[in-house]
């Protein structure tokens, strides 16, 4: 009874998830390790990749997310493979697998045409990437653009522009939304210049704001730096000083009640206690300039670690231009 109330769970859950939309599935994070059925949005994406490329070497079931490599490919056998981890006698098809990099870096070589258009249909997969009210039945340009950054390592951002026939401009998450969607391609006429350069400017103004996101997120992360140092600093270096200061009102009330000592005996003992005292702030000094010289050293390498994140290069090129509809 308790297996059959639990294989009635899995199910609920999963055809629950199915008419979520994608934001929603992410947001909640009921991962393929709970329902084996579901992909983010970039497995996804990985996976209608890996569908395209090996379309005349695989036979794929999208239920389960595996496929059978009827031919070798890149060196690697055939037989059974599968996306998901709970898929038991197939091999791991991963990202980092060398036929998926096969397939990324095929598709990445791929010759695009200059005038294509996609028509997108938004009932022809079964990712439910609902598109916003306003783009049902609407038409215009779109251009997908690579922004290579080198900085403290290299990053690489693809950024969408797109704008309907009306004019009014799309946001990069609604044509992110538009590729998790089936489409159709088809030969369109010419895409005229002024479009191209509407798309070039957009591509440009996008690209800058990109820029300024990481420059800000990179202030922000010095900014972090700063303070922990800056409280460090003040944690240390302050205790040190005021223990200092405390020591030095101390040595002067000793030094003076030894100048008007009584006898040789409370003389003698205050003078014991004077030096004692003045060896103790001379090892807090010393432990003060080791402390000042640390938190240089600390700022040193918050600089430079600054400079490193500071962007020192940046190459934008088009992946492709398109017209696009939405059924």
């Amino acid at each position: 009874m308790q297996e059959q109330i639990d294989e009635r769970m899995t199910e609920v859950r999963s055809q629950v998830l199915e008419n979520f939309d994608i934001n929603v599935q992410e947001h909640l994070r009921m991962t393929k390790d709970t329902t084996g059925t579901f992909l983010n949005r970039y497995e996804h994406i990985f996976w209608e990749l890996t569908k395209y490329m090996l379309s005349k070497e695989a036979v794929f079931n999208d239920e389960k997310h595996t496929f059978v490599l009827r031919t070798p490919v890149a060196n690697q056998r055939t037989g059974k493979y599968a996306m998901l981890r709970n898929t038991e006698d197939a091999i791991p098809y991963r990202l980092s697998s060398p036929l998926a990099q096969h397939v990324i870096n095929s598709a990445l070589s791929l010759s695009l045409s200059e005038n294509a258009e996609i028509i997108f249909d938004q009932q022809a997969l079964p990712m439910n990437a609902n598109l916003p009210d306003y783009l049902n039945g609407s038409e215009g340009y779109l251009v997908l653009a690579s922004l290579g950054v080198s900085a403290l390592s290299d990053e690489q951002y693809l950024l969408f522009n797109a704008f309907q026939n009306d004019g009014s401009p799309l946001s990069q998450e609604d044509c992110e939304k538009l590729f998790l969607n089936g489409g159709l391609e088809v030969q369109s006429d010419n895409i005229a210049d002024d479009i191209r350069q509407r798309l070039q400017g957009d591509v440009a103004q996008h690209s800058t704001a990109k820029l300024k996101e990481i420059d800000t997120r990179n202030l922000k992360f010095f900014q972090q730096e700063e303070t922990r140092i800056y409280q460090w600093e003040h944690d240390v270096i302050d205790g040190i000083e005021d223990e200092i200061t405390t020591l030095k009102k101390n040595i002067l009330v000793a030094e003076r009640d030894a100048r008007n000592a009584q006898s040789v005996a409370e003389k003698l003992e205050l003078e014991k206690k004077v030096e004692e005292m003045k060896r103790k702030r001379r090892r807090l000094r010393n432990e003060l300039e080791d402390r000042e010289e640390e938190v240089s050293q600390q700022r040193k390498k918050m600089i430079t670690e600054l400079e490193q994140r500071m962007v020192k290069a940046t190459e934008t090129s088009n992946l492709f231009v398109i017209k696009f509809k939405v059924k």
